[in-house]
């Protein structure tokens, strides 16, 4: 049996919804959702992080992973991933202020744009990457 991480299991499961019913920036977005869960993850365990911050932090990324821990591939689908990506946007956003710069970059993947960039993208340009089913 080959094992594999959360990490691959869901970037499998958004490839399939992808070819199933999501171009441009809605597939876009949705291959940025687990690299936030994966941020969450790594910033709240990072001790240049106040404390509170990272409670917050623990609490969203648990919430998200239990939806994708439980729920079948499919059930939530497009809508809900991008829904998804939105809550971990509005954690985010009053949070990020209080984290330094640097640490923020360490613990994000995308090199088109930086975290804070993400999260005002996500929360701000929502019509851009509605899904196209």
């Amino acid at each position: 049996m080959q094992y594999t991480t959360w990490y691959d299991e869901w970037l499998s499961r958004i490839d399939g919804w992808t070819m199933d019913c999501s171009v441009g920036e809605t597939a876009n977005v949705l291959l940025m959702i687990p690299d936030l869960v994966k941020a969450l993850i790594s910033l709240s365990s990072d001790a240049r992080v106040p404390a509170e911050v990272a409670a917050v932090m623990q609490k969203t990324a648990n919430n998200t992973m239990r939806g994708i821990e439980y729920l079948p591939p499919g059930f939530s689908g497009v809508v809900g991933l991008l829904q998804d990506a939105q809550h971990i946007a509005a954690a985010l956003d009053p949070l990020l202020p209080q984290v330094d710069r640097a640490v923020l970059a360490e613990h994000w993947q995308n090199q088109k744009y930086d975290l804070p960039a993400t999260v005002r993208y996500l929360l701000e340009d929502s019509d851009s990457y509605s899904p196209q089913c």
